[in-house]
């Protein structure tokens, strides 16, 4: 009894894990989260990059339909947030989540294969919410507290973009060289795209498999390594979207018909269609 007195007057001692440790600890979390869910890592990949269209903080505006959808990947993540949100920030964490779910997905659907590792190099990103008060201005010029939903409006890169405007868009964003956007197109080789969130009837995905992370979506544009130019016949047509609620826009979208393939996407872009689970 008297030593647990003594104890008692120790100070607190707090064990610090090394950041590393605590990505290990988090990265273990969104693992369990994929492998429950398997589609959910094309859906975390596509909510790292709308949150970082105007900056990586955390937060992103659901009342922009280009968000369509995006509440599901944030509340899968929440119970992650909840956990190690004392450690890291949210905008950590779903940038993590992003990374590691791209790495996962270079595995999933089958046929093993290889990891291929995306390296979660910087902390320190800062939550729109982080300051006591802090008020966003949504799509809707609508003024709230933000939070992980509330985000001040970001423009996010069309659909219906051209070539060039797509390279001046991510040159302009992210500094991203035309080698560098043309890579991150890749990301398209997994998710789907769903009408109601995007307007572009994609639920067969971009290419055959939706769960994998792979060229195959270049092969599907450009024809595979071993047979250039040979791509599959592609036909355009424009989608109706006037029968869905929540101010979906009419699309014109690329349909592939090679045997086997997915349902093609959308046009130049990636904030509603190309790339939206």
């Amino acid at each position: 009894e008297n030593r647990k007195n003594e104890e008692a007057k120790l100070p607190l001692r707090r064990v610090l894990q090394t950041t590393e440790q605590l990505i290990d600890q988090i990265k273990g979390a969104i693992e369990v989260i994929v492998n429950n869910d398997p589609a959910l890592a094309a859906k975390f990949v596509r909510l790292v990059f709308h949150d970082c269209v105007g900056g990586c903080n955390g937060c992103v505006d659901v009342a922009n339909p280009d968000n369509n959808g995006l509440d599901i990947p944030v509340e899968a993540l929440q119970p992650v947030v909840a956990s190690f949100g004392g450690q890291m920030s949210r905008a950590d964490i779903w940038s993590l989540a992003g990374l590691y779910s791209a790495e996962l997905s270079t595995t999933l659907g089958g046929n093993g294969g290889t990891m291929f590792a995306f390296p979660f190099t910087s902390t320190g990103r800062v939550d729109c919410d982080a300051s006591e008060g802090a008020i966003c201005v949504n799509i809707n010029g609508d003024s709230a507290p933000c939070s992980a939903t509330n985000d001040n409006h970001s423009i996010l890169p069309s659909a219906d973009l051209t070539t060039s405007q797509v390279l001046t868009y991510f040159a302009d964003e992210f500094q991203f060289s035309p080698q560098e956007t043309v890579a991150i197109f890749g990301a398209h080789s997994i998710g789907v795209a769903a009408r109601d969130n995007s307007g572009f009837p994609g639920q067969s995905g971009w290419d055959n498999n939706q769960l994998r992370l792979n060229n195959n979506y270049y092969d599907g544009i450009v024809g595979d390594v071993n047979d250039l130019g040979n791509a599959p016949g592609w036909n355009h047509f424009e989608v109706d979207n006037s029968d869905l609620s929540g101010n979906v826009p009419r699309r014109f979208m690329w349909f592939r018909g090679r045997g086997g393939g997915g349902n093609g996407g959308g046009g130049g872009g990636g904030g509603g269609g190309g790339g939206a689970p």
